[in-house]
């Protein structure tokens, strides 16, 4: 299952592959890394690093075939939308 990411500002759609974090100017940016698209700007790299941890928890989540004790199955066929947070 594809997880999808739309931008703080609204601009940007994107598929998930790899998101990390950055520091620029005492800001604290979540980045996709074969773009360099800016999806979202936090104060501190605490809220940043949530924001990367509920981006991880959608991918695990949407990841598996639900009631699959063993969790071998990926959905497919689909795809999910993150919208990152404001603050």
């Amino acid at each position: 299952m594809d997880l999808w990411i739309r931008s703080q500002d609204k601009t940007t759609l994107i598929r998930s592959y790899e998101i990390y974090i950055s520091e620029q100017q005492d800001k604290y940016l979540i980045r996709a890394k074969r773009t360099s698209h800016v999806l979202g700007s936090y104060e501190t790299f605490e809220r940043a690093l949530e924001v990367l941890d509920e981006i991880q928890d959608e991918l695990i989540s949407s990841s598996y075939f639900p009631g699959n004790p063993k969790e071998e199955f990926l959905v497919c066929g689909s795809a999910r939308v993150y919208e990152m947070p404001e603050e």
